[in-house]
């Protein structure tokens, strides 16, 4: 069984807020390129490469990552709060 925390993606998911496609093979800055050959230009892509990372694979030709492969900026580096980001939970109640 695969753990799972739900923070809003399914329920963004069901209501087709947002897509699921397949692996990208060509992702650029503003444009990305799933293996069937569609070009997609999304708001916001998120790397879901389970729990092996393979950051290096997806984004090593953007130049975005350090000689460990890991993002060579940090939120923190450009001036955002982790803790200010959404978090797809309702707000209030």
């Amino acid at each position: 069984m695969t753990p799972t925390i739900d923070v809003g993606p399914l329920s963004a998911l069901r209501a087709a807020r947002v897509q699921v496609v397949p692996a990208v093979a060509a992702p650029d800055n503003d444009a990305a390129q799933p293996r069937d050959g569609a070009e997609l230009r999304p708001d916001a892509s998120v790397a879901a490469t389970g729990y092996q990372r393979d950051l290096e694979g997806l984004a090593g030709h953007l130049g975005v990552l350090a000689a460990n492969a890991r993002p060579a900026i940090t939120l923190r580096q450009v001036g955002i709060d982790a803790r200010d980001l959404p978090t797809g939970r309702a707000q209030g109640g």
